[in-house]
């Protein structure tokens, strides 16, 4: 049986237009709805982890240094600047089984768009053909990281700048020939 919170979180990443969604993101639509009622991010990371049939957990890369000897609020301190940089430091939610179509890129969204979420979704799919290698998991999950910096790299250069107007699109190439 499906929980209410579970079915919430179903509906938010079948209408999210990314095939996989930052749990800080999903865990603060659901506490700006639900309230307390949803729990923490504890919690939600549990409830989303016991449901492999529902949602594939996509855990990020360790950090490559050790930060054994970081106190908690110097963890909170570097996952907070992450955050800043545009950098979600925590696991990744998909859908274990998509089963409909996601939802159209805005119109704003950069030309390439359609092909990193392609990518996306297949990167997605190859580590949860992985489940018995973690190793390539991590490779997965790497790979997945370094699209979600192409398609950040992407929005920021289409983006205007502080007191640019945005560029008018292109002239259509005159035509040629007859009808």
């Amino acid at each position: 049986m499906v929980s209410q919170i579970e079915q919430r979180v179903l509906t938010l990443l079948r209408n999210d237009p990314d095939p996989m969604v930052p749990l800080t993101r999903i865990h603060a639509a659901l506490v700006a709805e639900l309230g307390p009622r949803c729990g923490t991010y504890a919690q939600l990371y549990e409830r989303l982890r016991r449901r492999p049939d529902l949602f594939l957990l996509l855990e990020p890369l360790p950090v490559p240094w050790s930060g054994d000897a970081w106190s908690a609020d110097v963890e909170d301190e570097y996952r907070h600047a992450l955050r800043e940089a545009g950098l979600d430091p925590g696991p990744r939610v998909a859908l274990a089984a998509p089963d409909v179509e996601l939802p159209p890129l805005p119109a704003a969204a950069h030309p390439a768009a359609p092909v990193l979420r392609t990518l996306q979704e297949s990167l997605v799919h190859l580590w949860s053909c992985a489940a018995d290698d973690p190793e390539l998991q991590a490779e997965v999950v790497e790979a997945l990281g370094q699209a979600e910096e192409i398609r950040r790299v992407l929005e920021d250069l289409a983006a205007p700048r502080p007191g640019q107007t945005p560029a008018a699109p292109a002239p259509a190439p005159p035509r040629t020939g007859h009808r």
